[in-house]
């Protein structure tokens, strides 16, 4: 099951050491918050509801598996997602993402690959120009459906850590981060 679970904390301690063994055996939030999110996704009361809920289950597994800003998810069109495949024949997905005047280009898993390929599918924007992360009308999304993301934590009870400051999208690059550092990638 690919990564999903919603953190704003990373497995270091404060004082930058690493964490104790029997942090990785603790049970991990990763399966019941990707419960909770399809059931969100399969509970919506309308044709609407259930593509926006989509288009977000689909935003949290991009945004979780790419260490993303949302600043480089907002500005993030078709032609800036491209799927290769390297000399063994594996699927992966290159991003080429823009922040603040800022170019760089995100190498991430075939998984990656399917999850931008279910918004193509039903989303109507899907020209090149189109920004990858659209309203159901088709236009750039500028809150990139914060609101939504919200309820989401709020209803796995993820919304505020233990800093009880509110978790948003964001959080997802740090969650993206902690689960480089659980595979023992230097980031």
């Amino acid at each position: 099951m690919p990564p999903t679970s919603i953190s704003c904390r990373t497995p270091v301690s404060p004082k930058g050491k690493s964490c104790t063994p029997g942090h990785a055996e603790k049970p991990s939030p990763r399966r019941s918050t990707a419960t909770c999110i399809r059931k969100w996704v399969n509970q919506a009361q309308n044709q609407e509801k259930k593509w926006y809920r989509t288009i977000v289950y689909n935003f949290i597994l991009i945004m979780a598996n790419t260490g993303m800003r949302t600043i480089e998810a907002r500005n993030l069109r078709w032609r800036d997602v491209d799927v290769r495949i390297d000399k063994q024949g594996r699927r992966f997905c290159c991003l080429n993402v823009r922040g603040k005047n800022k170019y760089r280009e995100l190498v991430a898993p075939d998984s990656v690959a399917t999850y931008f390929e279910r918004i193509k599918e039903i989303s109507k924007a899907t020209g090149p120009d189109d920004p990858v992360f659209s309203t159901l009308e088709g236009k750039s999304s500028s809150t990139l459906f914060s609101k939504r993301i919200r309820d989401i934590l709020t209803g796995s009870k993820l919304l505020y850590g233990l800093s009880k400051i509110p978790r948003s999208s964001y959080c997802l690059r740090h969650t993206y981060a902690t689960f480089r550092l659980m595979e023992g990638v230097d980031v």
